[in-house]
């Protein structure tokens, strides 16, 4: 895809799209009180909304807090148990009645929702929360005192994402401390957070910025934070990036004025609200807003957490063509090539996979997934029939139990394979560890059940490998010291590739397929050593051998200013 009729607008151009002003006030928590409840009844629910009166945004205090729906949800069935209406301040009160179903030590989601810009139709509606429980007396994110804040949100948000159980909720309880500026880290946040339940205060300081931002443009923050990688859009368009400023920046605004129908021809017509950023280089969705001057062109603004001076930027934007099922000439878009690294998983070389992530990134606009996300991937592209287009790069010598999530030919892996995807498996002997979340890992010691050939070979013979003809054809330079071979009798078949072998002709790096009508997908063994550094050349070597025959790697942009 091309980037004809595109055009990158100076962040300083684009600064009257949105009115922000850094930083946030530190304010001093104030609500009203509580009344007494009566013996034996469950105490009035007492807090206050509150968005941030010193940052100017589309969406100000007055927009959102004043005449707000606070809703009392239950987490599990959805339900709203009690609501409320705030004051013009941001203050409210449930009651709730004798026969409320409010369970007592039981975590629920307190909900204030408006609609922006007057609820008039056409904007926005934006959603804040804190979590709240009922023991004695009421207990939230921010300790007793009720506060529903851009802070207590994002704890939400990642508590959502991350799956926690009621128990790691509960243990949220508390944990923020309104009015207590941290600037430990960039950006800085007007609260702080006490760590656990596996959140991190650089996840909180993040999620902040997300939630700060959508608010800043008028988006809901709540719809906001989706950390997961945007596989599923149909079209992308690489970014290049570069600092002019002389000096390290914070929250810098950039955009691309673009026309959309340039990229999807007549017989597409844009969704509106697709369009989003991924930032390339540390693997995250950015927040986004689509400023239309008329249907498809406009604006697509987002902001970079951090620059520094003369620092390079890749990102993709994301977009998609309206539901009614049209879909312009061209080729879908889903990232064809993925690299597994979870640092919450059991890894052997852990500092080398990372940084085969980062450059593998940064080469390839590689998306770097985590275990849970590459095994919804994996599954996403065999449900759509695409898995011979895809590779998923691992390089750590475990197999995380997304994947594995068995001893045989229906380990999810293998269901890839089969539907004709790629694995590329650099390291130690493939699937002999099985990894589990926590840094757990199980001896397998046998790829046979779900590979179909065992990984034993006549190992640790400690002599470098001779490339064959095959190796050159993929790209494949670099020779190595073999040290877990594999037979070469096992890759016999009309599609297999031996890329090297050892002084007895076993098998040091090979291909073996599983997919006759995808005779360049399998399970590819790069390397057959443990990793102990990473070389420029080896960096290469792998790119090379994940974009063969998959139309090459993304060609990123004209580098721009930011």
């Amino acid at each position: 895809m091309g980037t004809t009729g595109t055009r990158m607008v100076l962040a300083s151009a684009l600064a009257g799209i949105f009115a922000i002003l850094p930083g946030c006030a530190v304010r001093t928590p104030y609500g009203p009180a509580a009344r007494p409840a009566a013996a034996g009844a469950v105490a009035p629910l007492v807090g206050e909304v509150f968005f941030g009166l010193d940052r100017h945004v589309a969406a100000t205090i007055d927009q959102v807090a004043n005449g707000a729906t606070v809703s009392l949800i239950d987490p599990v069935s959805g339900n709203t148990i009690a609501s409320a209406v705030t004051t013009p301040s941001g203050e409210f009160q449930i009651t709730l009645g004798a026969s409320s179903s409010l369970q007592p030590s039981t975590p629920y989601y307190l909900e204030a929702v408006k609609g922006l810009n007057q609820n008039a139709v056409g904007n926005s509606v934006a959603r804040v929360r804190t979590i709240v429980e009922y023991g004695n007396s009421w207990q939230s994110l921010t300790g007793g005192q009720i506060d529903i804040t851009e802070s207590t949100t994002a704890i939400c948000a990642l508590a959502n994402h991350d799956g926690l159980s009621s128990s790691q909720i509960q243990a949220l309880l508390g944990t923020v401390t309104i009015g207590a500026l941290d600037t430990s880290l960039s950006p800085s946040t007007p609260d702080s957070f006490t760590p656990t339940s596996g959140i991190t205060n650089a996840q909180f300081h993040g999620a902040y910025e997300v939630v700060s931002s959508a608010l800043a443009v008028s988006h809901d923050p709540l719809a906001e934070t989706n950390w997961a990688f945007p596989y599923g859009y149909h079209y992308a368009l690489p970014i290049t990036m570069t600092d002019a400023g002389g000096y390290t920046r914070s929250n810098v605004l950039a955009g691309v004025g673009i026309n959309f129908s340039t990229l999807l021809g007549a017989s597409g017509s844009l969704d509106p609200n697709s369009p989003m950023i991924w930032d390339v280089d540390n693997g995250q969705a950015l927040q986004t807003c689509f400023t239309p001057t008329s249907t498809p062109s406009g604006t697509v603004s987002w902001i970079v957490p951090q620059v520094t001076s003369g620092s390079v930027h890749h990102f993709m934007l994301y977009f998609d063509t309206t539901a009614d099922g049209s879909r312009p000439a061209g080729t879908q878009f889903y990232p064809p090539v993925v690299s597994y690294y979870d640092p919450n998983y059991a890894m052997e070389s852990a500092p080398y996979v990372d940084q085969f992530g980062r450059d593998l990134t940064a080469d390839l606009g590689a998306p770097v997934l985590d275990a849970a996300q590459v095994g919804s991937y994996m599954q996403w592209v065999i449900a759509n029939k695409i898995s011979d287009t895809t590779v998923v790069i691992s390089v750590n010598s475990m197999a995380p139990d997304t994947i594995l999530t068995s001893n045989d030919t229906s380990a999810l892996i293998r269901q890839y394979l089969d539907a004709g995807g790629r694995v590329i498996w650099g390291g130690d002997v493939q699937l002999y560890y099985l990894a589990t979340a926590g840094g757990g890992y199980a001896t397998v010691t046998d790829s046979g059940p779900v590979l179909g050939f065992s990984c034993d070979g006549p190992w640790s013979l400690g002599n470098t490998v001779s490339l064959t003809a095959a190796a050159t054809t993929w790209g494949i330079s670099q020779t190595w010291v073999s040290n877990r071979p594999s037979l070469a009798a096992d890759f016999q078949g009309a599609d297999d590739v031996i890329f090297a072998t050892d002084s007895q002709g076993d098998a040091s790096g090979w291909l073996k397929n599983f997919d006759s009508a995808a005779p360049y997908s399998g399970f590819l063994r790069i390397w057959d050593f443990g990793l102990s550094e990473v070389t420029s050349g080896e960096v290469s070597d792998l790119e090379h051998v994940a974009t063969y025959r998959q139309g090459g790697t993304f060609t990123l942009g004209s580098v721009q200013t930011l």
